[in-house]
């Protein structure tokens, strides 16, 4: 389970989770900032690979990295925990595009895009947001 926010200025490219000294080629989620003050919002870790993203078994492989000696009490295999949950991202920004089923829903801290995310996901969650009104 990983709940994780952050706010703040973006001013930088950002990529979650990040480990020091330790080199990720693939990340959850990735912030790329553009010239133009727009932000893509890319999580390849929750698509389904073969769908031309290289990236996109990491949750996969992640979640088999958390359950190493994790065995299932009665037949001692090893249980890998399965992807199953949401992904949200909270914006006062605008939203240029998304790939949401329901599109932007208006919150009280501002516009909110939720992707359900399972072993069945086929596209992984993407959005364009331009910062700063």
């Amino acid at each position: 389970m990983v709940d994780f926010a952050i706010s703040g200025h973006l001013d930088y490219d950002f990529q979650f989770p990040t480990m020091e000294r330790f080199p990720m080629a693939n990340a959850f989620v990735v912030l790329n900032k553009r010239a133009d003050g727009a932000v893509r919002m890319d999580a390849p870790a929750f698509g389904q690979p073969g769908q031309g993203n290289p990236m996109a078994n990491m949750g996969q492989l992640a979640a088999m990295g958390a359950a190493l000696g994790s065995k299932d009490k009665e037949d001692g295999a090893m249980k890998l925990p399965e992807l199953n949950g949401t992904l949200v991202l909270t914006t006062d920004g605008t939203i240029l595009a998304n790939n949401t089923d329901e599109g932007p829903v208006a919150g009280t801290t501002g516009q909110r895009l939720e992707w359900k995310v399972t072993p069945r996901t086929t596209a992984a969650p993407t959005a364009l947001v331009r910062l700063g009104g």
